[in-house]
């Protein structure tokens, strides 16, 4: 398995064991705390299980399974820099949520979103061209 695709399912699995942990203190902070739960500790255990569960795992399963494109060997199946860049973006800007929600740092917040839009986006751009039908590439 390349070692993107090991970064992402890997990244998926840690963020699916935090976002079990974030949820249990979520609901243990009212007997634990004897108050509310903190604003930013919701959108912290939504945002562990989808992006960094759900998303990290679609990707890095996608991109190991996924046909390749015609003529393509499978040592060449994406672009590494490009999925290399979009880990970082997705993961960098994960991180950058939890610092924003935090600190109510609504730029912040802003430059995450931006981060995990544009890994999404080089995501899907390395994975569009392998979204095709399996019949054999027609003779010229």
């Amino acid at each position: 398995m390349p070692t993107e695709i090991r970064w992402f399912v890997r990244t998926s699995l840690v963020c699916l064991v935090l976002s079990a942990a974030v949820g249990t203190l979520a609901f243990a902070w009212p007997p634990l705390f004897h108050a509310a739960p903190p604003p930013w500790i919701r959108p912290m255990h939504t945002h562990l299980a989808t992006v960094g569960w759900l998303v990290n795992m679609v990707f890095g399963v996608a991109l190991w399974m996924f046909p390749l494109p015609w003529g393509v060997t499978s040592e060449r199946r994406y672009n590494r820099t490009l999925v290399g860049v979009a880990w970082i973006g997705i993961n960098g800007g994960l991180a950058l949520r939890f610092a924003g929600d935090i600190l109510a740092n609504v730029p912040i917040q802003i430059l995450s979103g931006v981060l995990q839009t544009g890994g999404i986006l080089l995501c899907v751009s390395a994975l569009w061209p392998r979204i095709r039908t399996l019949a054999p590439k027609p003779s010229a």
